[in-house]
């Protein structure tokens, strides 16, 4: 059975006391400058056999820090007879690719760095993420009704769908416990931190023009005076590394100015065993999704 969430990004907060909570699932993590990582993945690819492809857009402008094909190059690295593909020349109901040179072939796996691969090969090839993963991680609210419907037990900040600042602060009011140290607005389908709004007081004041992810705020210990979160990293399944993302700002995404290092393996093991259960439930959920 060829599986549809292959290299997931979990990222998880944890609370002054030490407990942790599961906020968030990428389809699309980010590996510039993560080389081992990209090994791991062109390691994965070998197995698949076949002509591995990866497979990115002509409006991909590449990341700040890294040249526009740093993706491909060093994966090519790991896969000489990798093909580079662009989603441009392969738009349609397409059975076979068209490479950068324009030839065409049979994929054996595509890694999607950036852009979309044609519907035909969904379910037929792995890709590294399918699109009904996109579906679900892309939406907050559904991934957690994905995660919970198959382990409850997931601790998960008290989360809510708001449309208003008087519904947002109803639900407030209803829940005063939760939200004693302020909240956070983000939303519903955000991405690389973008949108994240929180809050020290559920006393602020703020607004909201449409639907909104109202969540209870967890604050960590601070370590040498920053914020920080944990973001774990597994491939096919099972758990692959972690980082830990730090900021004097409480937004931590390396994208809003965060900087990325090693995960404590003490950290690490507190939510290696859950991290593969969540990949697994949204595994599950994926297969169920009609495209």
């Amino acid at each position: 059975m060829i599986r549809r969430y292959v290299y997931a990004g979990l990222d998880f907060l944890f609370d002054r006391d030490g407990n942790h909570y599961f906020i968030e699932a990428n389809s699309a993590p980010g590996v510039h400058g993560r080389v081992s990582i990209l090994g791991k993945i062109a390691d994965y690819m070998k197995k698949q056999g076949g002509v591995p492809c990866v497979m990115t857009s002509l409006k991909f402008r590449g990341h700040p820090d890294y040249p526009k094909l740093w993706v491909p190059n060093t994966m090519k690295k790991f896969l000489p007879g990798m093909r580079l593909c662009y989603e441009e020349h392969n738009k349609g109901r397409r059975k076979t690719l068209l490479d950068s040179d324009g030839n065409e072939f049979k994929p054996g796996s595509i890694f999607k760095n950036e852009g979309h691969v044609p519907r035909y090969f969904e379910g037929r090839v792995p890709i590294i993420n399918s699109r009904k993963v996109t579906v679900i991680t892309k939406d907050k609210l559904r991934t957690y009704d994905a995660v919970l419907g198959h382990i409850p037990e997931v601790p998960v900040p008290k989360t809510f769908s708001v449309r208003s600042e008087r519904g947002a602060r109803k639900r407030m009011e209803k829940n005063p416990g939760a939200f004693r140290d302020g909240f956070v607005l983000k939303p519903v389908d955000g991405a690389l931190g973008r949108g994240v709004r929180v809050y020290d007081s559920p006393d602020d004041s703020f607004g909201i023009t449409h639907e909104m992810i109202l969540q209870q705020r967890i604050i960590p210990r601070l370590r040498g005076g920053r914020y920080w979160d944990l973001r774990i990293h597994l491939l096919d399944g099972k758990f692959i590394g972690g980082i830990v993302r730090s900021s004097r700002k409480n937004v931590t995404n390396t994208a809003r100015g965060g900087t990325a290092g090693p995960a404590p393996k003490d950290l690490t093991d507190r939510v290696r065993g859950i991290s593969e259960k969540i990949v697994d439930a949204i595994e599950k959920e994926s297969r169920k999704i009609r495209l």
